[in-house]
């Protein structure tokens, strides 16, 4: 496996270990762990949460839409 080296300050390195020590994991994995999910496309948790939280009437469903109403594309 690649390895990293980097320089951080004294208390990102602490906060670092904290994490990985309430993980009960290494600082390492840790790590690992935080770039994985930085580098992981998903819907932030409250987004479920939000469905259906506007009531008043301007968000409506469009109807369908012709392709006519299209704006003309270059073509590659």
């Amino acid at each position: 496996m690649p390895q990293l080296s980097l320089s951080i300050d004294e208390e990102t390195f602490r906060k670092i270990e904290n994490g990985a020590m309430r993980s009960n994991i290494t600082v390492s994995r840790y790590v690992l762990n935080a770039l994985n999910e930085h580098f992981t496309k998903k819907w932030p948790e409250s987004f479920i949460d939000s469905f259906g939280s506007i009531s008043d009437g301007s968000f409506k469903e469009p109807g369908d839409m012709s392709f006519d109403m299209d704006i003309q594309r270059e073509r590659l």
